[in-house]
């Protein structure tokens, strides 16, 4: 079965860090004791996300990820995080969103580490397959380049963002991360990928590319 990750991306008022920081930590064990394999806090560093708090919760399988909600929306503690979140003194804004991606089996690894990219495209009317065969291209160069893993999700539950692909790329630290984009420039390999994404006919177009970096929880 794909893997499931449901990601909360949330824009944090001045001085809310800690607070946000506080209430996903509170949420964590809930969310772990009703089936998620993982949930793992990051900070935004670039473009419009920068300084937002993304939370990525994994699951086995969607059935998993539903059994979860139903649960989950029954514990007192994450009802109380709810609440805290929604009221008037929240460390959040209201610029909030949920999202439920299912995974797109490549052949990469799972594999962790502390600084996230995430490629965020739009397929192109009928080039789905071309636009996970560029995903699958990029993702294998990215983990020759240096990358600890590199994994390919479809959003299936989001409103507008629907049906968009996400690339994410995990790194062991910045300098990794900056050390493998100057080989993908580079390389032979890496300016294919970048000629056919920016050539005269593209299986799809880029949204956005942003870099998030590991909270401990």
């Amino acid at each position: 079965m794909p893997a499931v990750v449901t990601s909360f991306l949330g824009q944090i008022k001045p001085g809310g860090l800690e607070r946000a920081l506080d209430l996903t930590r509170r949420a964590a064990k809930p969310l772990e004791r009703t089936g998620a394999t993982s949930v793992r806090a990051f900070r935004g560093t670039t473009g419009e996300n920068y300084g937002n708090l993304l939370l990525a919760i994994e699951y086995p399988s969607m059935k998993a990820y539903g059994a979860g909600y139903d649960q989950i929306m029954k514990d007192d503690e994450v009802i109380s995080v709810l609440a805290t979140m929604d009221a008037a003194d929240t460390p959040y804004t209201t610029e909030r969103t949920i999202a439920v991606s299912s995974e797109i089996p490549i052949g990469t690894s799972g594999k962790r580490g502390p600084v996230l990219q995430a490629v965020v495209s739009r397929p192109g009317q009928g080039r789905f397959a071309d636009s996970v065969a560029l995903g699958t291209k990029a993702a294998n160069v990215f983990v020759k380049s240096g990358a600890v893993s590199s994994r390919l999700f479809q959003i299936g539950i989001a409103g507008s963002m629907t049906g968009l692909l996400v690339g994410t790329t995990e790194y062991a630290s910045m300098a990794a991360l900056g050390d493998a984009l100057d080989k993908l420039m580079e390389s032979k390999e890496g300016q294919a990928i970048i000629e056919e994404v920016n050539g005269p006919n593209p299986p799809g177009a880029i949204v956005s590319i942003d870099v998030y970096t590991e909270l401990p929880l």
